[in-house]
């Protein structure tokens, strides 16, 4: 949950759409994005699927995403972040979603 609520603090990334069976249940954009992780002793790995705002740099974007996740799922578990993978599910055209 720190990692996807950490995800959600950058501007511009939202909430992956959830889908049932391959099917879209609801809107890109909406609530937070998905997160797994895997932890290792003091070690974790995390996994986030998300959309992002286009036509945003989406490699910038997830660069400050993963950048953000390590940064504050270290500064509040002393978990060292070893890496984070990112799928991003939708590219929402015309959007900017502004952090709460």
């Amino acid at each position: 949950r720190l990692a996807a609520q950490a995800a959600a603090e950058v501007e511009q990334a939202g909430g992956a759409a959830p889908r049932l069976m391959g099917v879209t249940r609801r809107r890109a954009g909406a609530g937070t994005p998905r997160a797994s992780a895997r932890v290792d002793g003091r070690l974790a790995t995390i996994g986030i699927r998300l959309s992002l705002a286009y036509p945003a740099p989406v490699r910038a974007l997830t660069r400050e995403v993963r950048r953000h996740i390590a940064e504050r799922v270290t500064a509040l578990t002393d978990l060292q972040v070893r890496q984070v993978d990112i799928e991003v599910t939708h590219l929402l055209h015309g959007q900017r979603r502004r952090t709460r």
